[in-house]
């Protein structure tokens, strides 16, 4: 599974980064950034590129960004695992239809500030 893992976590904005005008507004009025810590080889391979250390919707468009960042905070708001299929855009690609699991998980062990997900095609197959 570790390939096709990620992990999604909720960081502070700076003063400087609070400021940023050159943020989209719906941006500018969160007080924290999703930042991909871990983007396995087999997402990378999936989407052509390593997230690791960027920003959730770094390569996406504002309005892209935006319902990440609303599935995002929605699973972290429910604390519960949530599976679900769904084309997956991918530059240069068709959609890709993928199976993504995401469990919401603490880096504390008070509160819920990742989200651990896994993410592969449907047609993938894992063998023991």
């Amino acid at each position: 599974i570790l390939p096709w893992m990620g992990v999604i976590k909720k960081i502070p904005k700076t003063a400087e980064e609070k400021m940023d005008s050159t943020l989209p507004d719906w941006q500018r009025e969160r007080d924290y950034w999703f930042i991909y810590k871990l983007c396995g080889t087999g997402y990378v391979d999936l989407i052509g590129q390593d997230l690791t250390g960027k920003s959730l919707g770094a390569s996406q468009s504002s309005q892209g960004a935006l319902e990440s960042y609303i599935k995002v905070e929605k699973s972290i708001e429910l604390g519960a695992p949530r599976i679900t299929q769904l084309g997956m855009p991918v530059e240069g690609r068709d959609f890709i239809q993928v199976i993504r699991a995401a469990f919401p998980a603490s880096s504390s062990g008070t509160e819920i500030d990742q989200v651990v997900s896994v993410v592969a095609p449907v047609d993938c197959k894992i063998s023991a």
